[in-house]
């Protein structure tokens, strides 16, 4: 009986492989993905798909290199314990396998470069994919040619009156920029659904639809002495037609410091923190409202309104001595008489750019830049050729 039972084991140990092959190999991972099934767990989903994907690819393997394989007498025993590292859940090997070696060969690169950028049916749902997709682009052109391209398709953004479900601040633009790319002649959004028949043919009369988002916040308590008194004095300083122009310039600021503010809650090596962040530095330092050693978030909180109303073209026209007075400047700016570079601009409350502040100079085709005299001028100018002119006639006829 003993030497029966001796027989029994040695028998099952020389076939261990044969008997255990099976039983690890299809047996487990066939309960295993049952299981998964049932419990709708992505994880263990993954685990297995990826393990049949293994066994399919060493049955194939096998199969070519049959041949081969039968000169190898520890083939059988390195498949099971291979097969154990793969299945066992305290290793997770196929996980690793399919991640590490598989799938960097069977998947195309061009496909992961583009896995951030979804579909014109989808939308991004988290930041992260935002920010890898911005800085893939990076990477590929340059922060020039991607600050061109943000620029180009705020340009023609704001020109087509189509917007983003996102806001500025919040990297709006750069969905925009590697969402649809900075062509001025994109589709317009088109008009709701469920809307009234009424409705629906007032629009078509309408070529875009421009977005009219909140420019400026009134005060809570607008008629307090204090608030008052300083609100009166920025006015008349910075000679602005109204407190809602005063008022739009706090609202565009309490917006700035705000996401300062979120940004500063993030921790210092954050991707959002450090991308959104050297994104709103780079356009402070800009448009002169910071200067470049001043490279911290903590000075974006240090801003003030006067700040703002400083960068204004009114406010650098006067001091440059091209005005009399503050509100000169306002009616030169208004009638055109002022151009930044070679465009003229009529808008008192444009931000003027550090490298564009010495190219503001009076209009080529204005009076006071060398062109053709206001009517008034041309009106004395004439009045005093035909009086100079009758003039000498009369000390003509007396000689």
């Amino acid at each position: 009986m003993g030497s029966g039972a001796g027989n029994f084991l040695k028998v099952l140990l020389r076939n261990f492989d044969v008997l255990a092959g099976p039983v690890v190999s299809l047996v487990y991972p066939l309960y295993a993905s049952i299981r998964a099934i049932e419990t709708k767990s992505p994880i263990d989903d993954q685990q297995w798909l990826t393990y049949w994907v293994l066994y399919s690819l060493i049955t194939l393997f096998e199969l070519t290199f049959a041949k081969l394989l039968e000169w190898i007498p520890i083939w059988p025993y390195a498949k099971l314990i291979a097969t154990c590292w793969l299945v066992l859940p305290y290793f997770s090997g196929a996980a690793y396998v399919y991640e590490h070696y598989v799938r960097p060969l069977y998947v195309n690169p061009q496909t992961i470069n583009i896995w951030y950028i979804p579909r014109k049916k989808d939308t991004f749902g988290k930041r992260d994919d935002i920010l890898t997709a911005a800085e893939k682009y990076i990477q590929e052109n340059g922060t020039d040619a991607f600050e061109n391209l943000i620029n180009r398709a705020d340009k023609s953004r704001r020109a087509g009156g189509y917007y983003t479900a996102y806001d500025e601040t919040s990297l709006g633009l750069v969905i925009y920029v590697l969402y649809n790319g900075y062509d001025a002649h994109a589709a317009k959004p088109s008009a709701p659904e469920g809307l009234r028949s009424r409705e629906r043919r007032a629009m078509v009369h309408v070529s875009f639809y421009r977005n009219y988002g909140k420019t400026f916040k009134k005060p809570r308590r607008p008629y307090e002495k204090e608030r008052l008194d300083a609100e009166l004095k920025l006015v008349g300083e910075y000679g602005l037609r109204c407190k809602r122009e005063l008022w739009r310039v706090q609202y565009a600021l309490s917006r700035i410091r705000n996401n300062a503010r979120n940004l500063l809650t993030l921790d210092e090596k954050n991707p959002r923190r450090i991308f959104e962040g050297e994104a709103l530095l780079r356009r402070m330092f800009r448009y002169g409202l910071l200067d470049e050693t001043q490279n911290k978030l903590d000075y974006v909180l240090a801003l003030t309104v006067e700040n703002f109303l400083e960068r204004r073209l009114q406010t650098l026209v006067f001091k440059s001595g091209m005005a009399k007075s503050i509100h000169h400047a306002r009616v030169l700016i208004r009638q055109r008489h002022i151009r930044v570079g070679r465009q003229v601009v009529n808008i008192p409350s444009f931000m003027v750019r550090v490298d564009s502040q010495k190219h503001i100079d009076f209009s080529l085709t204005s009076p006071l830049g060398g062109g053709r005299p206001g009517r008034v001028k041309r009106k004395n100018q004439k009045a005093a050729a035909k009086k100079a002119a009758g003039g000498d006639g009369d000390e003509e006829d007396e000689d």
